[in-house]
């Protein structure tokens, strides 16, 4: 086995890189949503931009707006202000 005094180029010292063969994946990375890639090795979904605990609809999951922390199933429902924030497909309790 042999040993260095240094870590190979595009290596960490502390494992925090989930991709070692991949120079573009590393904790400090920038996201690229929805493709399916952890480019940043923070261990969340690839399809929940807005960290609200829900993937996309349009990727599986059942958050209608992605972009929008506010707006997923769950949420309490603001009746009659246009924005449907509990996600059912209408704008009512």
């Amino acid at each position: 086995m042999a040993s260095s005094c240094s870590w190979p180029s595009g290596y960490v010292s502390d494992g925090s890189d989930c991709d070692d063969t991949d120079e573009d994946v590393h904790p400090d990375a920038s996201e690229t949503w929805y493709d399916g890639v952890d480019q940043d090795c923070d261990g969340a979904s690839d399809y929940d931009a807005d960290a609200d605990g829900h993937d996309a609809a349009a990727f599986g999951g059942d958050d209608c707006d992605d972009l929008d922390p506010s707006r997923h199933p769950g949420a309490i429902e603001v009746v009659a202000d246009g924005v449907d924030q509990d996600c059912d497909g209408n704008d009512t309790c």
